[in-house]
């Protein structure tokens, strides 16, 4: 899980990693809510429900 803000080192058993860059690395698949220029560097990987970049 990917969430920089969050203080805690796991979350309901996942790790969390508060560096995207680290994220996307060791992710096979990244699934987002909402797009956010810090995931312009994920490439075919990103699955994001905004489909349309609005939201």
């Amino acid at each position: 899980m990917h969430e920089p803000n969050l203080d805690e080192d796991d979350i309901f058993g996942s790790k969390v990693v508060k560096n995207i860059d680290a994220f996307a690395a060791e992710s096979d698949v990244v699934i987002a809510d909402r797009a956010a220029p810090e995931q312009a560097n994920i490439g075919d990987k990103l699955f994001k429900r905004d489909l349309f970049g609005s939201n």
